[in-house]
């Protein structure tokens, strides 16, 4: 497994971490945040247009931390599993990366042409 970030850098319901992933040969920009005290990632690219989720540096969440929200149209996503949850993209769903807590980092868990770049 690949370090990411530290555990303590995602905070619950607030900043995530930016870093990016090569998936099948492509560079790919992709996010990890904390939502009930488990850490999720996902490819930083909205299900409905392809543009990157955060609206400031590593500002994924709503204003009340509970879903993940697109700066570019508003689309709301469950931060557990990436599926969508309100707004204009209906039944779309972020791609999820494998990630792990181990020895005090987040880590991404290479599979199937997917690594850190």
């Amino acid at each position: 497994m690949k370090p990411i970030c530290k555990s303590d850098a995602p905070v619950e319901g607030g900043v995530g971490v930016r870093f990016a992933v090569r998936r099948t040969g492509q560079l790919a920009p992709a996010f990890v945040v904390r939502h009930g005290g488990v850490v999720h990632s996902y490819l930083n690219r909205c299900a409905h247009r392809g543009t990157e989720l955060d609206w400031q540096h590593g500002h994924f969440f709503d204003m009340e931390g509970q879903w993940l929200i697109c700066a570019t149209h508003g689309a709301l996503y469950n931060p557990t599993t990436g599926a969508y949850v309100g707004g204009p993209c209906r039944s779309a769903v972020l791609v999820m990366l494998p990630v792990a807590e181990a020895d005090g980092h987040v880590c991404l868990v290479p599979k199937d042409g997917l690594n850190l770049a």
